[in-house]
C-alpha cells in the first residue's frame, strides 16, 4: 500500500503511510492541547510537506489564540487582585474615617474648651488692662510726689534768703553794741570813780556783743553749709525727677504696646480658633458625604471584582481544556539562570538597593537590563508589595498577591513555571529573590522575567 493520493495543479502525488502517521500524530498533539513545539514539516516528503505547513500555520494561530486568551486572564486575574487589595485598603480607609470623625470630635471638644478659655483669657485681659491703668495712676502720683518735692525745696530758698537776712540784722546789731560799748567805756574812763559801775556794763556788752558777732558767724556758716545742700539736693531732684519721667514714661509706653499687641493676639488666636472649628466641621461634612458616595462605589467595585473573578476561573477552565500543561521543551540554559541569580544577589547586596532608592534601582537595574538581552524586563518592590522600579512599567499596582513576591519576601529564592507575558506575549520565566537589611532581614525584593524560546 503506496499511501493516500493528492491532486495538485492536475497533477497526482502519493503520499506516503510514513507521511500520513507523523502528520495524524501532530494532529493527535496538536488535539490535546501540546503546541508549543512547531510541526516538523521539514521531516516530511514534498507532498505532504503543504499539510504540514498548513498544519503550522493551524498550530501557530491557536498558538497565538492560547497567548492572547492567557494574557486576558492575566490581566483579568490582575484586575481582580487590584480591585480586592484596593478593598483592603478601603476597609482600613473607612477605619480610619471613623477614627477621624472620633477624634475630629474630640477636636470640636478641645476646640469648645479653648473657646471657653479664651473668654476667660479676655476677662483677664481687662483685668490686666484694669491693673495697667492703676500703675499708670500709680505713676502719675509718683511724678506728682516728685514734683512736690522738686517745689518744696525750691521754696525753702527764700526761707534760706529770710533766714540769712535776719542773720545780717543780727549781725549788724552785734556790731552797733559793740561800738556803743566802746564809747561807754570811754565815757566810764572819763568819768573816774563813778563811771566804774558803768565800765563793767560796758564790758559786758562788749562780750556779749562778741558773743553774738561769732553766733551770727556760725550761723551764717551753717546756713550757707545747708543752702549748698539744699542746691545739691534741689539739682538732683531735678535730674532724678527727669530720670524717672523718662522711665516710667518708658514703662507705661513699653507696657501699653505689649498689652495692645497682647489683646491683638489672642483676639486674633480666638478668631482663628473659631474660623478652624467651623473649617474642620465643614470638611467633616464633606468627607461624609465623599465617603458614602466611595462606599456606594466600592460596593460596585466589588461587584465588579467577583464577575471578573468569574470570568478569569471560566477563561482558566477554557485553557486546561485547549493547552495541556507543562508540555514541550522549555529552551533556556540554565547557565544563563544561574547568571541572572547571581547578578540579582549581587545587586541585593548594594548599599543603595538596601536603602530602597527609586533614583538608584532605576539606574542600576537598567544598567542590568541593557546587558542581559535574556531577560525582559527587571523590577522591585518594597516589604508592602509596591513597586520601587519596573522596566517595563509593571501592569500591577501592587505585589502582595503574586506568588513571586510572597516567596521572595519571606526569604527564599523563587523560580516560576513557564507562562505567557501579560506585556510582552512571550513565554517566559519568573525569578525572584529578598532584599536583605543590615540585620539580615528582608525588606524588599528584585525579580527579573527571563525569555523563553
Amino acid at each position: 500500500m503506496k499511501g493516500l493520493i493528492v491532486m495538485d495543479n492536475d497533477h497526482y502525488e502519493t503520499i506516503s503511510i510514513e507521511d500520513m502517521l507523523m502528520l495524524s500524530a501532530e494532529m493527535e498533539r496538536l488535539g490535546r492541547g501540546e503546541i508549543m513545539e512547531a510541526v516538523k514539516a521539514e521531516l516530511l516528503s514534498p507532498p505532504a510537506r503543504e499539510l504540514g505547513l498548513r498544519l503550522e500555520k493551524l498550530r501557530q494561530f491557536m498558538s497565538a489564540f492560547v497567548k492572547e486568551l492567557t494574557v486576558t486572564n492575566a490581566q483579568v486575574a490582575s484586575a481582580v487582585e487590584q480591585i480586592q487589595d484596593g478593598s483592603v485598603r478601603a476597609e482600613a480607609f473607612a477605619d480610619t474615617f471613623s477614627d477621624l470623625k472620633t477624634q475630629s470630635s474630640e477636636v470640636d471638644i478641645l476646640l469648645q474648651a479653648m473657646d471657653g478659655r479664651m473668654i476667660s483669657a479676655e476677662k483677664v485681659l481687662n483685668e490686666v488692662g484694669q491693673s495697667f491703668q492703676m500703675i499708670e495712676r500709680s505713676t502719675g502720683s509718683i511724678k506728682t510726689m516728685v514734683t512736690e518735692t522738686s517745689r518744696k525745696l525750691e521754696e525753702l530758698g527764700p526761707a534760706i534768703l529770710n533766714l540769712t537776712n535776719i542773720i545780717d540784722k543780727i549781725d549788724n546789731i552785734a556790731k552797733r553794741v559793740r561800738l556803743l560799748s566802746f564809747n561807754a567805756a570811754i565815757e566810764a574812763a572819763h568819768a573816774t570813780e563813778h563811771g566804774r559801775g558803768f565800765s563793767v556794763v560796758a564790758q559786758e556788752m562788749k562780750i556779749l556783743a562778741d558773743q553774738s558777732s561769732a553766733g551770727v558767724r556760725s550761723s551764717s556758716q551753717i546756713l550757707k553749709m545747708i543752702e549748698g545742700e539744699i542746691n545739691k539736693a534741689n539739682l538732683w531732684v531735678s535730674q532724678k525727677e527727669k530720670d524717672i519721667q523718662a522711665m516710667l514714661a518708658g514703662i507705661q509706653k513699653e507696657t501699653n504696646h505689649n498689652f495692645i499687641l497682647l489683646q491683638k493676639l489672642i483676639g486674633s488666636f480666638i478668631i482663628d480658633t473659631r474660623s478652624v472649628r467651623e473649617e474642620i466641621n465643614d470638611l467633616l461634612k464633606q468627607v461624609t458625604n465623599n465617603f458614602k458616595t466611595w462606599e456606594f462605589a466600592n460596593e460596585n467595585m466589588l461587584k465588579s471584582s467577583n464577575y471578573l473573578q468569574r470570568i478569569s476561573e471560566s477563561l482558566n477552565l477554557s485553557l486546561e481544556k485547549i493547552v495541556a500543561p507543562n508540555t514541550g521543551t522549555v529552551n533556556i540554559e540554565s547557565q544563563t539562570v544561574k547568571e541572572i541569580i547571581a547578578k540579582l544577589d549581587e545587586l541585593s547586596a548594594m548599599d543603595n538597593i538596601m536603602a530602597l532608592s527609586p533614583f538608584h534601582h532605576q539606574s542600576l537595574l537598567s544598567e542590568v537590563l541593557e546587558r542581559h538581552p535574556s531577560m525582559e524586563a527587571i523590577y522591585s518592590n518594597r516589604a508592602d508589595g509596591s513597586f520601587i522600579f519596573s522596566q517595563p512599567p509593571a501592569a500591577l499596582a501592587n505585589a502582595r498577591a503574586r506568588l513571586w513576591w510572597q516567596e521572595a519576601i519571606k526569604g527564599c529564592q523563587y523560580r516560576s513555571p513557564v507562562y505567557i507575558s501579560a506585556i510582552t506575549r512571550h513565554a517566559c520565566i519568573t525569578i525572584a529573590l529578598p532584599i536583605l537589611d543590615r540585620e539580615g532581614n528582608p525588606c524588599g525584593v528584585l525579580a527579573a522575567d527571563l525569555t523563553v524560546d
